[in-house]
């Protein structure tokens, strides 16, 4: 059983980095965004805000729709071909 258990404590600390890194980088973009927002607000007038908060939206509109299935995607696909040993990462 010591061996389980090693490996479960270094999955668990790998899925613990992961996340913490996950976590970091997502909450690092959100302060860059609302930092950029506001100097972006700051030097140009509301029409101007205005107009770039619709590019924004648009932006991120887009951004979604193209990764429309790409999760499930990668999914399905990677562990299949890992499989049969056609990817090499």
């Amino acid at each position: 059983m010591p061996n389980e258990e090693s490996y479960l404590d270094v999955s668990l600390r790998k899925i613990a980095k992961g996340a913490g890194i996950g976590f970091t980088g997502t909450f690092l973009g959100m302060a860059l965004g609302y930092l950029s927002r506001m100097i972006i607000a700051r030097f140009l007038g509301s029409s101007d805000y205005g107009l770039i908060s619709l590019g924004f939206a648009v932006l991120d509109i887009t951004a979604a729709l193209s990764l429309v299935g790409f999760n499930t995607g990668i999914q399905r696909f990677v562990p299949f071909y890992k499989g049969e040993e056609m990817l090499t990462f």
